[in-house]
């Protein structure tokens, strides 16, 4: 063979190794790429997981049983005197609200009452366990306004109340009971905080109806009642459907033409009320 044919075959044989290199190469930048890929998603992961275990230990911080049941008279006093909030227990926004608490293991606690809310009726059904464990005993039928937002077919634990919170239009409700997130139990607006005698009548008369929003508005008093006898355990579901079980919806009536009534809610019986103002022969207007 010829010096030139044998230096053309070396010089072949170069070219295919440096190929080799060069597709090596690409295969382990490659392999490169995917492990560093895999790594950033582990590591947002675990950054995601490390938020939800923070929120859920160390800033409820015993919080979740120490404020699950207790009179809303107190509830203030007491919410304030640990810190947990400022300016009492009001909160700016409705937005500011956490998430609910879920136990350790994010199960669903059965406890005494188990709540459900129908959209189709906008109504609100608290039923009582009984010896069997099943709720089947309805204790409280409430007339409602449920917001459109709200997702049927989920179930939520109760998580954290406020006694006032400021909502979007700039109103306030009182007695609000969280569910999840935005979704909220909450009394009919007051235009002015701690004024009951600001009701918005218009909303009151709306009872019965569907809004857009996450919210599930009730009567002062059923709003009270939700804010201090459910437990933090307490499951809420939501559901569709035209049949109330037998359930008697009570009546309610409107105000909004009772002109020297109608900014009071008629189911707060504090004296001051028009609706409690008591004649001379001791009745009830």
């Amino acid at each position: 063979m010829s010096f030139f044919s044998r230096n053309k075959n070396m010089n072949s044989s170069m070219y295919f190794i440096s190929d080799l290199d060069e597709e090596k190469d690409l295969k382990n930048d490659d392999v490169d790429f995917r492990i560093r890929t895999i790594l950033i998603i582990l590591n947002v992961v675990a950054f995601i997981i490390f938020l939800i275990l923070f929120n859920n230990i160390v800033l409820c911080n015993g919080r979740c049983r120490k404020y699950a049941k207790v009179d809303s008279w107190k509830l203030q006093e007491l919410m304030a005197q640990s810190g947990l909030v400022q300016n009492l227990n009001e909160i700016k926004s409705i937005t500011d609200l956490p998430n609910p608490i879920y136990n350790s293991n994010s199960v669903l606690i059965k406890g005494k009452y188990k709540v459900r809310v129908n959209k189709t009726k906008n109504v609100v059904i608290v039923y009582e366990k009984g010896d069997d464990g099943k709720y089947q005993k309805s204790v409280k039928v409430m007339s409602a306004i449920v917001g459109r937002d709200i997702r049927v077919n989920t179930e939520y634990n109760i998580g954290d109340r406020w006694l006032w919170i400021k909502n979007q239009n700039g109103n306030y409700s009182k007695f609000v009971t969280q569910v999840s997130g935005n979704v909220v139990f909450e009394s009919i607006a007051y235009k002015k905080k701690g004024d009951l005698s600001s009701l918005n009548y218009v909303e009151f008369d709306n009872l019965g109806n569907s809004i857009d929003g996450s919210f599930i508005k009730l009567q002062y008093a059923d709003a009270q009642w939700i804010f201090d006898n459910l437990d933090y355990d307490t499951i809420v579901e939501f559901y569709e459907s035209e049949d109330l079980n037998g359930v008697n919806v009570p009546e309610v009536k409107k105000i909004s033409l009772e002109n020297d009534k109608k900014n009071w809610d008629p189911t707060y019986t504090g004296s001051e009320s028009p609706w409690n103002k008591v004649k001379n022969d001791g009745k009830k207007k």
